[in-house]
């Protein structure tokens, strides 16, 4: 039920850059169900190889923050559909990181679970917790919700190495 899609950058003698997968929900907007992925989308679209062997396991939930900040949306996070952009919500999810954290590393590994949408106007909150900070790679966990309704945006999680 889930469509994937695969992305790759590569020099031109073919080393790697960067890969990254993401998997979609087809949805049948009458019906409000979701579709098999064969039914919606054309046989040539669909490959057999994979960018990036990923499971899509949940990422969990976040219990208590270290660090939160507030944002609102502006014109320039709202896509062609007048919701925040997703690519808005790893903006926000990097302003929660803290200074020191961000001056010595680099985020060089992302997740993401969407799980509502944002609109023009609306105030979210940015939430992190640090899991684990020994050895040369830092993992957050981030949570981005509604600020003024009960309704959880957004989960990341974000690895970060010098």
């Amino acid at each position: 039920m889930f469509a994937l899609r695969d992305f790759e950058i590569a020099l031109a003698d073919g080393t790697s850059l960067a890969v990254a997968t993401s998997s979609w929900v087809v949805f049948d907007l009458e019906a409000k169900q979701p579709l098999p992925t064969a039914r919606a989308l054309p046989a040539e679209f669909l490959l057999e190889r994979r960018s990036l062997n990923d499971p899509f396991v949940h990422l969990p939930g976040l219990k208590a923050a270290e660090r939160s900040v507030r944002l609102r949306t502006v014109l320039r996070d709202l896509d062609l559909n007048r919701h925040v952009n997703h690519a808005v919500y790893v903006q926000w999810a990097l302003e929660c990181a803290s200074a020191e954290l961000a001056s010595r590393q680099q985020p060089v590994g992302l997740e993401v679970g969407f799980w509502a949408e944002a609109f023009y106007g609306d105030e979210v909150v940015s939430e992190s917790r640090t899991e684990n900070a020994d050895g040369p790679e830092v993992r957050l966990a981030h949570r981005i919700r509604h600020a003024h309704r009960d309704i959880e945006l957004a989960r990341l999680r974000t690895v970060w190495s010098q």
